[in-house]
């Protein structure tokens, strides 16, 4: 068993505490936080996979924020836990620490005031990444994961690390979901295909009103952070002129979309 930041966590384990109290001034309206967590393949033993924790929210305001990740022991050891590219810099970072087990990781993170520093809002914002070491299971099947409760029973007392942020004096504990809306870029009316049937959904939805399907992200052809006339124009080059680049991933397989925007996808599509 390994502990990382242990010397962060004499006074820090306190800051937590008073932290995640529910406190008298909590703002009327909870914001809406989901947390999400994509589930490595099971790779070659011995090589490295991740497993990407993402926050979608529209509130920003957060002070401190928690989450932990278990894992079955016979498949993955945990062996880091790092800042994910929407993290403030570090200089705005009161606290940052982690816990690492065999069956599971966690992350506390205090950010230096409320309203001070912000976490980018939008769908699927990148706040951690726990590496872990394939040690078993079956290969090419996906890892076994869920968002838990892991404790940190170290000698300076136990600490829980669980899933919550603290927003305005409250406590809030996010929805929690395993995976990621999966979709083909380019394939708005989801059949699997990206041709000249997706620019015509695509034109439908965006000049004569129509369906715009469970998965806007698919439309958003050209990963701009925008669905309009400019993305069947994209897919029409795509198709048409040789040379002319493709949709960015996630393209020819599908796959979750690796740059958070304003764009949402509400459920995968059909045929992914």
């Amino acid at each position: 068993m390994s502990h990382h930041s242990r010397s962060l966590w004499s006074v820090p384990a306190v800051v937590i505490a008073a932290l995640i109290c529910v406190g008298a001034t909590a703002q009327a309206q909870i914001p809406d936080v989901t947390y999400h967590v994509e589930p490595p393949i099971l790779d070659e033993i011995g090589n490295q996979v991740s497993a990407i924790h993402r926050v979608t929210t529209e509130y920003s305001q957060f002070a401190s924020f928690g989450f932990a990740i278990c894992n079955d022991s016979e498949e993955l050891l945990p062996i880091d836990v790092e800042p994910g590219s929407s993290l403030p810099q570090a200089s705005q970072i009161l606290f940052y620490g982690t816990y690492i087990e065999p069956g599971g990781a966690g992350l506390g993170c205090v950010l230096d005031g409320v309203g001070a520093v912000t976490i980018p809002t939008g769908v699927g914002q990148h706040i951690t990444t726990v590496q872990y070491e394939v040690i078993g299971g079956t290969l090419g099947e996906i890892a076994t994961l869920n968002y838990c409760e892991v404790v940190d029973a170290s000698s300076s007392g136990p600490v829980s690390y669980f899933n919550w942020l603290y927003f305005e004096g409250a406590t809030l504990v996010p929805e929690q979901l395993l995976g990621y809306p999966r979709f083909k870029r380019g394939d708005g009316n989801a059949d699997g295909e990206v041709d000249i049937s997706d620019v015509i959904f695509g034109l439908n939805g965006i000049i004569g009103g129509g369906p715009w399907g469970n998965c806007r992200d698919a439309l958003d052809a050209n990963d701009d952070g925008t669905v309009n006339i400019v993305d069947p124009i994209f897919t029409l080059t795509f198709l048409f002129i040789p040379g002319s680049p493709p949709p960015p991933p996630p393209f020819t397989f599908c796959g979750d979309d690796q740059t958070p925007d304003s764009v949402d996808c509400e459920q995968s599509t059909a045929q992914c």
